[in-house]
């Protein structure tokens, strides 16, 4: 509540979007009761009663103007991950940190400027648990002139897929008081289908091929690899990189890459793309963990498929971001302050597990995640972008059956991203510079993680978003619908009067 009465408060003047061409989309959110695994129905979360959701396709500079329409019988709010929101904060869809949500039965538009970033982001869900439910789809923002040459553009992406709702297996762990457990994850969808059943990668011979790697999973990381093949990542989370050769990508929750492939000379053998999904916290189990899919990159039909020896991942070379640069070499942030974040669990009295992290003001900052738990966390920035500057370990990962993340600095123009991973016992440094007025929630996107605490609100600059920016009354009537004050203190009240606070957790200490 404090944080999203900090936020609404702040934004007060109206940004202009310029002229450029509007992309219209009417979105009606509701639940299909389906089998999108081939194993389980149950209601998925789906736009004008059809999944998957399609993929949005703008052209940089264009608006998108997203008219949404909640058949919910619960709020909802729509993130643009990815998205800068240049004083435009009330847009980006983190409800009661900018917005209070749609409430059922209502109707709300989103208006999304793209004219200063292009690249790979991703549209979602942003209540509860309607991202793990289904609510998710790309948002490809085609740059005006291409970062480099390729022939063709496909997307692949990767969602973990449950035999029930995310509501439903709280609801087990809670009676288990196990909340702090990440589900096992049955399957996989690959473009919003079962990964076994999706289709085939066409290749033509010596043609240039841009693929859009993205994880739009919410528990799970996935491996990439396209053996007999050359992978160049280009990309990472929208920003553009100097071009690296990898084997493989390792993607997690809420990141993505974009790679250049160059197709072999002939059509004499066809070959098979690898994916395997895994979780660092979930015991090994033949068959469910990981899990290992693989789909045809066909260059002719029936053609038979080429025999690559198997390597062993520790091998292979990954897109790990700390060895990747930008491609505008942007040098190392300066550091104006430091702040120190600690991911750790803690009990309330109910006995469910719960995360934390804390608020905090910034400018130019260095931010220091340490994380002293046998959990992986892919951590996401709203409505910006770090450098990834450092990592090393922490705490004892070997006593505690993990292996040590080894000490890494980055290059001179570190690679930025708006979502990266902090390995089980390790740190990271991440800096970042904010030159105009911005709320953001900083969050992991492991879903078990943001849904169970480990979320922060960062605020710069009050003063210039006080100055630009004008919270529009349609904002203030979902706010007013739902009986939640846009005005006062963090209870809505005048001074220090706190009268209607929720009571905070009382923790139960060992």
């Amino acid at each position: 509540m404090l944080s999203f009465i900090w936020g609404l408060f702040l934004l007060l003047n109206s940004a202009t979007i310029g002229c450029a061409e509007r992309v219209e989309l009417f979105w009606d959110i509701g639940r299909l009761n389906i089998s999108r695994d081939g194993y389980s129905t149950w209601k998925s979360m789906c736009v004008n009663n059809a999944v998957p959701i399609p993929p949005v396709h703008v052209t940089q500079g264009d608006v998108l103007v997203l008219n949404v329409r909640n058949s919910l019988d619960v709020p909802t709010a729509v993130h643009a991950h990815g998205i800068y929101h240049n004083y435009t904060d009330y847009y980006d869809g983190a409800e009661m940190v900018t917005e209070c949500g749609i409430p059922p039965g209502e109707n709300f538009t989103y208006i999304i400027d793209t004219t200063t970033q292009a690249g790979d982001l991703w549209i979602h869900g942003h209540v509860h648990s309607q991202l793990t439910d289904g609510f998710r789809t790309p948002f490809i923002i085609h740059e005006k002139v291409k970062p480099t040459t390729y022939d063709k553009d496909e997307v692949l992406y990767f969602e973990d897929w449950n035999e029930r709702t995310f509501e439903d297996m709280v609801a087990i762990d809670a009676k288990l008081k196990l909340a702090n457990i990440p589900p096992l994850y049955r399957t996989m969808l690959i473009n919003g289908v079962n990964a076994n059943t999706s289709k085939s990668l066409h290749f033509e011979p010596r043609k240039r091929y841009r693929l859009r790697i993205m994880s739009l999973s919410t528990s799970s990381w996935i491996k990439f690899r396209m053996p007999g093949h050359t992978m160049h990542v280009i990309s990472k989370d929208g920003v553009e990189a100097v071009p690296m050769e990898v084997d493989g990508l390792d993607l997690g929750p809420g990141q993505r890459a974009s790679i250049i492939v160059t197709a072999h000379d002939t059509a004499e053998f066809n070959y098979m793309y690898n994916v395997t999904l895994y979780a660092n916290f979930i015991p090994l189990y033949p068959g469910l963990m990981p899990r290992h899919y693989s789909g045809l990159i066909e260059y002719q039909k029936n053609a038979p498929l080429a025999s690559i020896s198997t390597v062993d991942d520790a091998q292979l070379v990954w897109n790990d971001v700390i060895n990747m640069q930008a491609r505008d070499r942007m040098p190392l942030l300066p550091v104006d302050r430091q702040i120190v974040l600690s991911i750790k669990q803690f009990t309330p009295e109910h006995g469910i597990p719960y995360y934390s992290f804390g608020d905090y003001a910034f400018n130019h900052s260095l931010l220091l995640v340490y994380n002293d738990n046998s959990k992986d966390h892919s951590l996401h920035l709203h409505r910006g972008e770090y450098q990834v500057v450092e990592i090393g370990p922490y705490g004892d990962a070997v006593a505690n059956n993990h292996t040590a993340v080894e000490f890494q600095k980055s290059g001179p123009s570190p690679m930025r991203c708006a979502a990266v991973t902090v390995r089980a016992y390790s740190y990271i440094k991440l800096r970042f510079h904010v030159n105009r007025g911005m709320v953001a929630l900083f969050h992991c996107h492991m879903m078990h993680g943001g849904y169970f605490g480990l979320a922060a609100t960062f605020i710069a600059a009050p003063e210039l978003l006080q100055k630009y920016v004008k919270v529009p009354e349609e904002v203030i009537r979902m706010c007013k619908l739902r009986g939640i004050k846009t005005s006062g203190n963090a209870a809505g009240n005048e001074g220090f009067d706190m009268t209607g606070l929720p009571p905070p957790f009382l923790v139960n200490r060992e």
